[in-house]
């Protein structure tokens, strides 16, 4: 495939800092017939009932290869006009439409309610990245959770992405207006990585947000 200029300054940045290009950029270097990037697989709500003392509470699994954000990117051309590059836009909004497109399939979740948690209501997040497992944890080539290697189940995942980037990407764009007003109401934050131990071990993202007592 023929890369246009743009698209190969873009493979350099990644190749320059270990970053995924198939998980950034899929609209520049995957076919739109593929697989989404990202997919929402289980989606609960819980409604605020006062006489249970029942808090309103959300949870969500995302499929799809947990990102991190990613700093924008200016340059300067040979003519003085400032470029602008923001490498999380194509991503985040690929996270976004399948939590929307999500939601509009579910009855119990309306337009109407967004955002979830309005502006002052305090929130307690909890996310759980699960990373997609390299071929070297498995048995041959088979991608499943039972084919991981002994050494490798509960190995720990201590190498880059960093999760306060990958919290970032999440809070920033996909979960704002929908979710909460703002991330600012986040009050308390509980994050975790491990690697995936489900299905074809490719990643996911545990989401609970509650409101804070």
């Amino acid at each position: 495939m023929k890369l246009s200029p743009r698209q190969k300054r873009y493979y350099t940045y990644c190749v320059t800092r270990n970053i995924d290009i198939m998980s950034r950029k899929k609209s520049h270097f995957i076919d739109n017939n593929q697989t989404k990037m990202f997919v929402v697989t289980d989606f609960l709500l819980h409604q605020d009932v006062p006489r249970t003392g029942n808090k309103k509470k959300v949870s969500i699994v995302i499929r799809g290869q947990p990102t991190p954000w990613l700093r924008p990117i200016s340059r300067k051309t040979k003519i003085g006009k400032i470029y602008h590059f923001n490498p999380n836009k194509a991503a985040q909004e690929a996270m976004r439409d399948a939590i929307t497109e999500y939601m509009e399939k579910n009855e119990e979740a309306s337009q109407d309610m967004y955002p979830f948690f309005g502006a002052g209501i305090p929130v307690k997040a909890t996310f759980n990245f699960l990373l997609g497992r390299p071929d070297s944890h498995f048995h041959g080539t088979t991608r499943i959770a039972g084919a991981i290697k002994d050494d490798f189940i509960s190995k720990k995942h201590f190498i880059a992405p960093d999760v306060d980037n990958l919290v970032k990407f999440v809070l920033d764009k996909p979960m704002k207006g929908i979710f909460f007003a703002d991330d600012c109401q986040v009050s308390i934050m509980n994050v975790s990585k491990s690697y995936d131990v489900l299905e074809t071990c490719k990643g996911h993202i545990e989401i609970v947000l509650e409101q804070d007592e």
